[in-house]
Formats: C-alpha cells, structure tokens, sequence
C-alpha cells in the first residue's frame, strides 16, 4: 500500500514549492515509484518565444496558486523555470492530458500541438480568463481535432474522433 511520509515544515516549503521536491522523490522511493514518476518545479508553456522563468503567484491556499494574481500583496512570487510543451512532448509522447492549472490552460493551449493525444481532460478558469478565454480554449482543442464528451461545471473532457 501506499505509505505516508510527514514533513515536518509544511507552511515554509509550501513559500517555494521547490523545496518540495526532496519529499516527492522520498515518497516516490519508498513506494517504488521512482523509475516511472517524478515531479518537476517548471511551468509548461507553448508559446514559441517562452519566457526562460514566469512569476507565479502564491495564494494561501497550495491549490489555488496561480500564474495569475493571486493571493494577498505579501504572499510570495517566485520566479519559476518553465519548459516547452514541444519538449515535454518529445520526451513523453503523451495519449492523454489532464490538467488543473488555475488559469494556466489557456496559454498552455493557445500554441500547443495537440497531435498524438486521444483526450485531454481539464477543469477551465473563467474567473481569471473569462468566458471568451473559456470559449478561446475550446476552440483550440476543436481546431485539432478533440470533441468535448462531458461537462460537469467547468470540468470538461475532450476526446478525439
């Protein structure tokens, strides 16, 4: 089964969520998940002149950080590494993609290539984004090929035909 591991400190880890890392790779290592998991402190961007690092927005609550303004004028703004989908992709090959990402769908969309994937399943923004940036995401995934088969909310599932 599944084992817990405690950290001790997790309000200051939580400031920088690098420091996490450490924890992940201990707990992947203890439930032998090391060879085929690992987790990495980059923002995913598709767009072709991607920033080399992006402010990310801390929020008091771990979920609901955000590269949007969040949080009060104290809560810490790290500037985070980001990759590119392309290479990501490359590495991967990904059939599915799911993604919660407080606001951050729609600029991973918006240059994204979505060839090889069979689903992607999302909960969309609006609040950060609005309903034209809702509208702008489906129309993405429409333009390659993905149908939207379920919505619950602003849960949404996307499969191709």
């Amino acid at each position: 089964g599944i084992r817990k591991l405690k950290i001790a400190n997790l309000p200051d880890l939580l400031s920088n969520f690098g420091n996490l890392i450490p924890h992940v790779d201990e707990l992947y290592a203890i439930n032998g998940l090391s060879d085929r998991a690992r987790v990495e402190n980059r923002v995913v961007l598709s767009a072709p002149d991607r920033p080399d690092h992006i402010q990310f927005h801390l929020h008091g609550s771990f979920l609901g950080s955000s590269l949007y303004n969040v949080g009060g004028p104290d809560r810490p703004r790290p500037l985070v590494p980001t990759l590119g989908w392309g290479d990501l992709k490359a590495e991967f090959a990904p059939t599915a993609l799911i993604m919660d990402i407080e606001g951050g769908e729609l600029q991973l969309l918006e240059h994204a290539d979505l060839s090889g994937l069979r689903v992607v399943i999302m909960e969309l923004h609006p609040r950060h984004y609005g309903q034209a940036g809702v509208d702008q995401c489906i129309k993405a995934l429409a333009a390659q090929g993905l149908v939207q088969r379920y919505k619950r909310s602003d849960v949404r599932a996307f499969v191709t035909e």
